[in-house]
């Protein structure tokens, strides 16, 4: 007979604020912009700030 093992997972960090690194720490305040209102056009749309998108938006921009 085999004996049964629960494991209990804890998070890793509180979920309720984010992760304080080194990124955080020198990205400064938030500019606490809201949603955009009504119809909205654009030619391009980027979601996400992380390396991929900031290289994308980058790329475009020369490229204009």
């Amino acid at each position: 007979m085999g004996h049964s093992r629960q494991t209990m997972h804890l998070p890793l960090h509180d979920d309720s604020r984010p992760l304080h690194t080194t990124y955080s720490a020198g990205a400064g305040t938030p500019l606490g912009l809201g949603p955009l209102a009504g119809h909205q056009r654009a030619d391009v749309a980027i979601v996400g700030g992380g390396i991929t998108g900031c290289s994308t938006a980058l790329r475009f921009v020369a490229k204009r």
